[in-house]
């Protein structure tokens, strides 16, 4: 993945963060439900775009679980730093 992809991968982490939090904040049934769709609106478009089951098969599975998605994708992003500042010196 380039440098330009990774960062976006990140940008886009970042907002499934955001909402994650407003999600907690919220009162209501219906905005929670809300947030959620857009949560996963948000993780399937990244699971698309940046072809994570490419690195981890099973992040589709799990992408149901916010937590669990947002920790998969960090350590993608770990993963692919390592492997980019061992091939850029």
């Amino acid at each position: 993945m380039i440098s330009q992809k990774l960062s976006e991968l990140k940008g886009d982490l970042n907002r499934i963060k955001v909402k994650k939090n407003e999600k907690e904040k919220v009162k209501t049934k219906k905005e929670r439900d809300s947030i959620e769709a857009e949560i996963q609106f948000f993780t399937n478009k990244m699971i698309t775009d940046y072809e994570l089951m490419k690195y981890d098969p099973g992040i589709k599975m799990e992408s149901y679980n916010t937590n669990f998605f947002i920790f998969d994708v960090e350590g993608i992003v770990r993963k692919l730093e390592d492997e980019k500042s061992k091939t850029c010196p």
